[in-house]
């Protein structure tokens, strides 16, 4: 008998049906599992907006909120008007419940928009096991919004694969909309407008010479001489500056001061900096002949600039005018303290801290980078400057504030390995099985021991170090090296997979 085309189709989805029912399996085992044990479950970041959710529109009318809350008071806000309409009690057992039921529908709604952007990206089953594993088999999916559910990460995740979609669907008008709206999820969202601030086309060789060519010596080629150096150079010499004047506060007594009482540490702090500048000197170099002023000047999206000034200069009025005058808990000059302390609080802590809060997607792409840059340079410069201002932000280990840019650098690694790679079923199985691991749905973070040991507040120590080994900043120097430990060995798994097993292959 012949299949019709609907057997047809179940077949091909037959992946996908296994990928959900074993998500939804874990997230069953997540949500009926432990809670945090902090400020009656809501956690602290969660007590804040309990708090929000309660008093929203007083704090509005009262202009009592400062700019840190009133930019994350999306969700609570929302929350707050739909137990008024429904009547429901203002309880900290009611906010829990509320978050746990819109991460789920965030959740199933990234699955869609998974779906969809692996059909317009055309992914091969294997290719599109990996990203699904990628996205959804990880720490902050199937443990941390279980475990602590009052939090934005999950909808700032979702609302960040949704901007993937419609990045590719070139819809400029949603796309921006969905910035302005999670700008008040998560303030980082609008160094997305970086994506259309140029258009959206291939970066050319615009400067190649034929062979045997007299060489050409005009503004063009001169510019491009200066320019590359100044852009490659630049987010490097910019976090040297920042660790000068932010970790050192620009004096250089303190440094001689240090290398006199704590040499070991100092040793370790300088180390583990010319690691952070190694790794984003080598994630952000694009080849010389991309770069030149005439191409960049051209590649300029006016419609693009001014949305994205629009949409900048509305969240700056509506900040300014709904908020009080107190001093917010993180500027922007503290944002870039943490990211350069974090940098260089142990070897290479941030990219251990990113493989156990996202999983192996952060160890491959290391093996996929010549290709992933070439699949950057097909979207433009906009991707380009995205992609390096992601890196850069990178070398902060708290992982969980990448969460909104996460979804684009996993559809990124996608299609180059769609592209350029032959991955068997064994490879993809083995990926998903590794990141299901490192998700730590397996875990008890919470131990039977007075629950007034995490009002002590001290992260490096047990029991908050049974949650805190997950923020990168938090993890006590045992706890790093064991994860360092893994990360090697996580890494030498993945060299065997592409070297000796060829489990994949280049096609």
């Amino acid at each position: 008998m012949i299949p019709n085309r609907y057997s047809v189709g179940i077949i091909k989805q037959k992946h996908r049906l296994i990928l959900v029912l074993i998500l939804i399996l874990l997230l069953i085992k997540g949500y009926y599992s432990e809670k945090i044990p902090v400020n009656d479950g809501l956690g602290w970041d969660g007590f804040g907006y309990g708090n929000l959710i309660r008093n929203a529109e007083t704090f509005l009318s009262d202009r009592s909120i400062d700019k840190y809350l009133f930019q994350r008071i999306g969700i609570p806000l929302f929350l707050h008007y739909v137990f008024n309409l429904l009547n429901i009690g203002f309880l900290n057992s009611n906010f829990i419940a509320a978050f746990e039921i819109l991460n789920l529908v965030c959740i199933l709604t990234a699955i869609l928009y998974f779906f969809k952007i692996s059909n317009k990206l055309k992914l091969s089953v294997n290719t599109e096991i990996i990203g699904f594993s990628s996205l959804f088999f990880c720490f902050p999916v199937i443990k941390l919004c279980g475990f602590y559910p009052v939090l934005l990460d999950i909808p700032a995740f979702t609302i960040g694969l949704m901007l993937v979609y419609y990045y590719l669907q070139n819809n400029v008008v949603l796309y921006f909309l969905l910035i302005f709206i999670g700008s008040f999820i998560f303030p980082t969202f609008i160094v997305m407008s970086l994506l259309f601030l140029f258009k959206k086309a291939p970066v050319e060789h615009q400067n190649s010479v034929t062979p045997g060519a007299p060489s050409q010596r005009n503004w063009t080629s001169g510019s491009e001489n200066i320019i590359h150096p100044v852009l490659y150079f630049f987010f490097p010499l910019l976090f040297l500056i920042m660790f000068y004047f932010l970790y050192y506060k620009g004096s250089w007594d303190i440094i001689v001061e240090n290398i006199k009482t704590e040499a070991i540490g100092t040793v370790v702090i300088w180390y583990s900096l010319f690691i952070a500048l190694g790794y984003i000197l080598y994630l952000t170099y694009f080849k010389k002949s991309y770069f030149n002023l005439k191409t960049i000047l051209t590649a300029l999206n006016p419609l693009g600039i001014t949305i994205a000034f629009l949409v900048y200069v509305n969240i700056q009025l509506l900040s300014s005018y709904y908020t009080s005058d107190a001093a917010s808990p993180l500027t922007l000059k503290m944002y870039l303290t943490n990211v350069v302390s974090q940098a260089v609080q142990n070897p290479a802590a941030f990219l251990v801290a990113h493989v156990f809060y996202f999983g192996l997607v952060f160890l491959l792409l290391f093996f996929l980078l010549r290709d992933l840059k070439k699949e950057i340079m097909t979207y433009g410069f906009g991707m380009i400057a995205f992609f390096t201002a992601v890196i850069f932000f990178s070398v902060g280990s708290e992982s969980r504030q990448l969460i909104n840019y996460y979804p684009f650098l996993v559809v990124l690694i996608l299609g180059a390995l769609n592209k350029q790679w032959d991955i068997s079923l064994p490879f993809s199985i083995i990926y998903s099985a590794v990141c299901v691991c490192l998700s730590h749905f397996w875990y008890t973070i919470n131990l039977p021991e007075d629950p007034s040991a995490y009002e002590s507040f001290n992260p490096f120590l047990s029991p908050m170090q049974r949650y805190f080994m997950f923020q990168g900043p938090w993890v006590n120097d045992t706890i790093y090296l064991i994860h360092l430990g893994i990360c090697l060995v996580l890494l030498a798994l993945l060299l065997f997979s592409f070297k000796t097993a060829k489990l994949i292959s280049r096609k």
